[in-house]
C-alpha cells in the first residue's frame, strides 16, 4: 500500500512541523508520500517546509500563486495519482493527528473502498469528540446518500479523516471544483455514490485533531458564499443525475434546509446586515411537512419549525447563543 498524503499549505509555518512530523512517525508512511503544496504563502512557509524536509525522498514541495485549498489539493491530487499512490488522505496544515491513524486506517480498509475514523474538534475554550456516524446505520446506497445529505456531521463531510482509494478517485473523474466552502462535502459525496455501506470500515476513535479557530475558511466572511451555496444545490443535483440516484422530494427538501441553514448562520455570525425577511426569502419555497421533519437531527427539526414559524426570534437566539459560546 502506497499512501498520499496530500496539504494544502498557507501561512502555516507556526504550525507545519507539528503536522508533518506527526504523518512521517507513521509505520504506514515508510512506504508513502506527502504532498505539501504552498498556496502562495506570504510568511516562512515555503522556506520552513525547504529546510525541514527537503532533503527527504517521500516528502514532495510545490508552490503555486494563492488559489485557496481546493486547487492546492487537486494539484496534489493529480500529482499522487501519477506517481502510482494507491490510497490518499487529505489533512491540512494547521490541524494534526493523532498517533496510529494513518496505521490504523490502513489496516482496517484492506480491500474495502473507504476507512473513515473519528475526530476531535479543539476549540479555544474546549474540545467535543464525534466517533458515531449516522452513515454507518445505512443498508442500502440510497440510504446512506440520504443520511450524508441530510443528517451528517463533521466527521462525515470533512476530508481529513477518511482514506480513499486512488482507482476509485481516477476511474469516475472525482475531483476538487475550486469552491473552497462546500468542496470538502462534494468530495466525499462524489465518493459515496460510488460505495455500498458494507464497503466502509470504521473506527470508533477521535483520530484526528480539528482546530476551531478564526481565520479559517468557516470563521470568515464570505460574499459570494451565495452563489458557492447556489452552485452546490445545483452540483448535487447533477451527480444525482449522473449516477442515477432518484431522491425523495423531503430528502431534497431536507437537504436544501440543511445548506441554506448553514448560509443563514454565516451571515447571522459574520454579517450585520443580514434580516429576518432575507431568511424569509431564502426559506419561503420550504414546505414545512412532516415527512421533511423525519428526514432531519431532531435539532434541525426544531431549527426549521421555529425558523419557518417566527424567523426574528431564532435570529436573536442564535446571536445569543453565538456571543456566549
Amino acid at each position: 500500500m502506497n499512501i498520499a498524503v496530500i496539504i494544502p499549505v498557507y501561512n502555516a509555518a507556526a504550525n507545519i512541523q507539528r503536522c508533518v512530523d506527526g504523518i512521517l512517525a507513521e509505520k504506514c508512511m515508510q512506504q508513502g508520500d506527502i504532498y505539501l503544496v504552498d498556496d502562495g504563502s506570504t510568511d516562512q512557509s515555503a522556506e520552513t517546509m525547504k529546510k525541514l524536509y527537503g532533503q527527504l525522498a517521500n516528502v514532495h514541495l510545490f508552490q503555486q500563486d494563492s488559489q485557496g485549498q481546493a486547487i492546492a489539493r487537486q494539484k496534489g491530487l493529480v500529482q499522487a495519482i501519477s506517481d502510482g499512490a494507491s490510497h490518499v488522505i487529505f489533512i491540512d496544515s494547521d490541524d494534526q493527528i493523532e498517533r496510529g491513524m494513518l496505521d490504523r486506517l490502513a489496516t482496517v480498509i484492506g480491500d474495502q473502498l473507504l476507512a473513515v475514523c473519528g475526530i476531535k474538534k479543539i476549540f479555544p475554550s474546549h474540545a467535543e469528540c464525534e466517533i458515531t456516524s449516522t452513515l454507518q446505520q445505512a443498508t442500502t446506497q440510497l440510504d446512506l446518500v440520504t443520511r450524508f445529505l441530510c443528517r451528517n456531521q463533521e466527521m462525515d463531510a470533512g476530508l481529513w479523516n477518511k482514506l480513499f482509494r486512488t482507482d476509485i478517485i481516477a476511474q469516475n473523474g472525482i475531483k476538487f471544483q475550486g469552491k473552497n466552502f462546500y468542496e470538502d462535502s462534494f468530495f466525499v459525496l462524489q465518493y459515496l455514490t460510488h460505495c455500498t455501506p458494507q464497503q466502509i470500515k470504521w473506527v470508533k476513535q477521535p483520530l484526528y485533531d480539528l482546530y476551531k479557530h478564526e481565520g479559517s475558511t468557516t470563521y470568515t466572511y464570505d460574499q459570494h458564499l451565495g452563489e458557492k451555496f447556489e452552485w452546490y444545490v445545483t452540483a448535487v443535483q447533477e451527480l444525482m443525475r449522473q449516477v442515477g440516484i432518484t431522491l425523495p422530494s423531503d430528502v431534497w427538501t431536507a437537504f436544501y434546509f440543511r445548506i441554506a441553514l448553514h448560509f443563514i448562520h454565516h451571515q447571522l455570525r459574520l454579517s450585520n446586515q443580514w434580516m429576518s425577511r432575507d431568511t424569509k426569502k431564502k426559506l419561503r419555497k420550504l414546505p414545512l411537512k412532516l415527512g421533511v421533519l423525519k428526514q432531519l437531527p431532531r435539532k434541525y427539526a426544531a431549527s426549521f419549525i421555529l425558523i419557518k414559524t417566527f424567523s426574528g426570534v431564532y435570529h436573536k437566539l442564535y446571536r445569543i447563543k453565538r456571543s456566549n459560546d
